[in-house]
């Protein structure tokens, strides 16, 4: 008997990305970013953080040139653990193999409240 006939998930694979442009405007910050290869298809996008106690939206854009945009997928991002374990910083996108994403975090009513969150990537700190 076959009770379920899916394949085990397959590891995740880890793209380096290199910043290449980072823009702090009064209500979102824009990142550009860079995948050194373009051969595995992206399909979800992570963001580490140890930050604690957000609310932000984030839309991501994949483009070929960096000119010409087109969008991926738009979520919410979030954790509220100082109050309860609730944390999710996935992104769910369509399936692609842009090289250049763009990323708008979006601060909505949370602009001018203490709540921030920090961005890294190899050794460069992106504080909101």
């Amino acid at each position: 008997m076959i009770l379920d006939n899916r394949r085990p998930a397959k590891e995740p694979v880890r793209h380096a990305l290199e910043v290449v442009s980072y823009d702090d405007r009064s209500d979102k910050t824009v990142i550009v970013l860079k995948r050194s290869s373009t051969t595995e298809p992206v399909t979800r996008l992570e963001i580490e953080t140890p930050d604690r106690d957000f609310n932000k939206v984030v839309t991501v854009w994949g483009s070929t040139d960096k000119e010409n945009w087109k969008i991926l997928g738009e979520e919410p991002i979030y954790d509220f653990s100082s109050r309860v374990n609730l944390r999710k910083t996935q992104i769910a996108l369509s399936k692609n193999a842009y090289p250049y994403f763009q990323l708008a975090v979006d601060e909505g009513e949370e602009k001018g409240n203490s709540q921030e969150i920090r961005l890294r990537y190899d050794g460069m700190d992106f504080q909101r």
